[in-house]
């Protein structure tokens, strides 16, 4: 099966079917992916119809989603998410947990007090094997 180009013009009219009878109707009916249209439905959204014109997607433009960072910025915290996360870490000192399974079960049991993204930098285990 080869790639099918839309026009901007047929992407909008994809776009009102899709508002008007859901996702499942307008897949099945122009034959598009899932991901593509949601990459139209985010494009409009974020930067307007001239996105959906060849060459002027997000994609094209280099946008992407920021990867998370692989250090903490401590320059770029606020003032509260410093004190949370020296909190965080005295905590988590409490429990020093040795084991991936006691890292997890520490992790569950601070999640609502402190963000994920802290706990998993700290305990060193990463967070999509925590979400898993």
């Amino acid at each position: 099966m080869g790639t099918k180009w839309f026009t901007k013009n047929e992407k909008l009219n994809i776009l009102k079917y899709y508002k008007e009878n859901g996702w499942a109707k307008t897949i099945k009916k122009f034959e598009i992916s899932t991901p593509t249209l949601s990459r139209w439905k985010k494009a409009v959204k974020i930067s307007g119809e001239k996105a959906l014109e060849p060459r002027n997607g997000l994609q094209s433009k280099g946008i992407r989603r920021p990867g998370r960072p692989k250090n903490l910025n401590f320059e770029l915290m606020t003032k509260k998410e410093l004190i949370e996360y020296i909190e965080m870490i005295q905590d988590v000192k409490k429990s020093l947990p040795k084991s991936k399974k006691k890292k997890f079960q520490t992790i569950w049991s601070l999640k609502k007090k402190y963000k994920i993204k802290y706990l998993c930098k700290i305990l060193n285990v990463s967070r999509a094997g925590y979400y898993k």
